[in-house]
Parts: C-alpha cells; sequence; structure tokens
C-alpha cells in the first residue's frame, strides 16, 4: 500500500525503527512483519503476514509520542471502531486494531487489508495518466466508498492519490477512514504547518480553519481526478500558505478537453461547500458523464505482488504449493484471450465459490425448491466453464 499523506514519509533502515529491527518480528502475537514499507513522524507502515488468519496485510504502528495522551487513545479507539465497520468493496477492510508492546514502549496498531495494486499516487509518480473515461471509472468507484462513510457520520478528510489504492482486481479501495481524520487534527489546527503534498488537496473550508464535512472530500477527489488525467494539480504553489489561499473563492479550473467529465469535476470542486455536489450526486453525474466517453480501458496498475508470502505460510497450505484464484484468472486471460464478460464471469464464480467455502455451515441446509433450479444453472454454467478451460491452464508439477 501507498506511504500515507498525513505523514512525512521517506526511506528508511529497518534497523533504525523503534529502537530495534521489526522486520521478522511476531507483533500482537499474530502479525510477522515482512518489510517496512515507511516510517514517518507518526507513522510506522509495514507489509506483514497473519499468522492466525493465513494471509498478508498491512500493518499500522502509530508512533507511540502521538498517541501518548489518553484523549487521543481514546478518540482512536472510537475511530477503530467506526472504521471496522465499514463494509464496502471499495473501502479498505480494517481487520484488527489495539495496543502493542514495542521494546519496551505502548504504540497503537490498526491492520488494513493488503493492496498489491499500489495507489493512485503511484500510478502518476511513475508518469502515468488516466484516461477521462479511466478516472471517471475511480471516481465512481471512490464515490461509492465515500458515501457509505458519509451516511455513517465519517469524513476522511484527505482524499489524496495516495488513499485511492488498487487491489489485484483493479478495484478502488479508500484506505485509512477514520483515522487521517484523527492524525490530521494537530496538523490542521494550524493549516499553515500543514505539510505542502497534503494541502494540495485540501478544501477551502480546511484552509480557512471552518467546519469540514463530506464534501470537504468531494472538493479531495475532484482535485485527485483532475491530476491523474492532466498531470497538474489546480492551485498548487512552492508552500503551504499559496497553495491554500490560492484556492479560497476560486472556481476549479477544468479544461473542456476533459468532455462530458468536465462539467462535472467542476461542479464538484465549487469552492463553497453548498455549491458542490454530495458523494451520491457526484457519482451520478459521473454515471450520466460515462454515455459521452468511450469504454475504458483497463487501469495500468503498479505491480501484482509487492512482497512474497508464500515461504510465511504453512507448509499444508495449498496456497502455497499452487496458483491462487486471482493468478489463475490472470493466466487464463494470457492464455485464452476469453471476451472479458466471460472472464468476470469466471472471475465471480471463484470470488463466490471462496466465499462458499469460508462461510461453510456445520450442518448443510438443504437448498429450497425455488432455489433447485438457480442452483443447477449455475453448477451446468461451471461446469462448462471448467471444461472448456481446463486444457488452457498450466498443469502443476
Amino acid at each position: 500500500m501507498a506511504a500515507d499523506d498525513f505523514d512525512a514519509t521517506e526511506a528508511v533502515d529497518n534497523s533504525e525503527l523503534t529502537g530495534g529491527a521489526l522486520v521478522g518480528r511476531v507483533l500482537a502475537d499474530r502479525y510477522r512483519i515482512a518489510e517496512v514499507v515507511s516510517a514517518g513522524a507518526n507513522t510506522i507502515i509495514a507489509n506483514a503476514f497473519d499468522i492466525e488468519g493465513n494471509q498478508p496485510v498491512t500493518f499500522k504502528i502509530m508512533r507511540s509520542e502521538l498517541a501518548s495522551s489518553e484523549e487521543f487513545r481514546r478518540d482512536f479507539r472510537k475511530q477503530a471502531e467506526l472504521a471496522t465497520a465499514l463494509s464496502h468493496p471499495n473501502i479498505a477492510q480494517v481487520l484488527d486494531w489495539g495496543d502493542v508492546d514495542i521494546d519496551g514502549e505502548s504504540a497503537l496498531f490498526w491492520v488494513v487489508e493488503y493492496l498489491s495494486g499500489g495507489s493512485l499516487r503511484d500510478l502518476l509518480d511513475r508518469g502515468r495518466l488516466l484516461e477521462p473515461s479511466q478516472a471517471l471509472v475511480v471516481g465512481l468507484e471512490a464515490c461509492r466508498a465515500l458515501d457509505v462513510g458519509h451516511q455513517r457520520g465519517l469524513a476522511h478528510t484527505e482524499v489524496t492519490p495516495s488513499k485511492l489504492v488498487f487491489g489485484e482486481d483493479r478495484r478502488v479501495r479508500i484506505v485509512d477512514f477514520g483515522m487521517a481524520e484523527l492524525i490530521g487534527r494537530s496538523a490542521w489546527a494550524e493549516p499553515a504547518t500543514a505539510a505542502t503534498h497534503v494541502a494540495r488537496y485540501a478544501s477551502p473550508e480546511q484552509a480557512l480553519r471552518v467546519d469540514v464535512g463530506p464534501k470537504t472530500d468531494v472538493y479531495s477527489l475532484a482535485l485527485s481526478l483532475l491530476e491523474a488525467v492532466t498531470g497538474a494539480v489546480p492551485f498548487s504553489a512552492d508552500s503551504t500558505v499559496s497553495t491554500l489561499a490560492a484556492r479560497v473563492g476560486k472556481l476549479m479550473p477544468v479544461s473542456a478537453d476533459l468532455g462530458s467529465l468536465a462539467a462535472v469535476l467542476e461542479r464538484a470542486g465549487r469552492p463553497e461547500a453548498d455549491d458542490r455536489f454530495s458523494a451520491v450526486e457526484f457519482g451520478l453525474g459521473l454515471v450520466a458523464a460515462a454515455e459521452a466517453l468511450p469504454r475504458p480501458e483497463p487501469i495500468p496498475i503498479v505491480a501484482a505482488t509487492l512482497f512474497d508470502t508464500s515461504k510465511m505460510r504453512r507448509p499444508t497450505d495449498p496456497m502455497r504449493r499452487g496458483l491462487c484464484p486471482p493468478l489463475i484468472t490472470m493466466t487464463i486471460l494470457q492464455l485464452s484471450k476469453l471476451p472479458l464478460m466471460l472472464l468476470l464471469l469466471l472471475e465471480r464464480l471463484q470470488h463466490d465459490r471462496q466465499h462458499q467455502w469460508s462461510k461453510q455451515p456445520a450442518h448443510p441446509v438443504s437448498p429450497s425448491p425455488a432455489q433447485a433450479p438457480i442452483r443447477k444453472l449455475s453448477s451446468k454454467l461451471s461446469s462448462k466453464l471448467s471444461s472448456k478451460l481446463s486444457s488452457k491452464l498450466p498443469t502443476r508439477p
């Protein structure tokens, strides 16, 4: 996952983290640290393997200095509970959180699902821009996530390209709901002290130190999508103060070259919060704009995997010995060149089958008469697909 915007991150020597090496250590009795991704003034972000859950995860540690007060810890617990309760395909799932002892110091942590596709920031840093139709897809998925959070009273307050992270399935997830706002409170107490790279995506109300809310996220998402298409962020300047001041009372400059997407982004980026879309309205505007845009190509995600966890799995784990479902899907795509809809259908069947296995009841329930035809059709289609594709899959040694 990408480094967090709320932290000034940099490449680090793992041996210097928290007074000792983190890599290889098991934290909270279940998370084996595989590699430290970034370390900043407020957080340490690491890729890890959940021994108990048998899966890769992203492990985030809050610096003990930040979490020294009981008030902050109380707020952390509240935000963590709210974030854990969020369940949506476009929100990075918070799997666990709590308190961990590191070298004799108590630190707060939270664990997030591992996303291997990199962030929108990673794409932009490699000089890859999105077509308007691709940006529209990213924006629509982000709007769905924001709406879920907003309905539960959570404003993200820091929607940036670093917070828009792709899974291997190329679906966008917004990361750090709840936590971004908590960690950013101290920085935004005095906007002039906020990091410039964070201020670039701030709303006018953040610049003016007035109450922020859901429409702050809409404004920040509009800026992020504009950068994704044009490579530039409107209102950016050399300093935090000038960057923030440039957006106050100003309409967001959107080129007509973006076609039907232009009017939607302009409305989402209005300087007055009351004049902006809500997340739902933003999403509906994007859907309407899609009719005039060409079909998007797949998002060119940065990486299929960021670290190898195969050796960290139990020897009896079949995932260690063979191809996992996402890799099977990728192999099919490369070897058979199946039509897109057939590929998506196969992927959905694999996902549903995995879900059924993980939720298998102790005593199977017989299907009702009404379900029988549906199950029969599903079984028949799955059988035909398996038969047709079996010759195209690589055989195991």
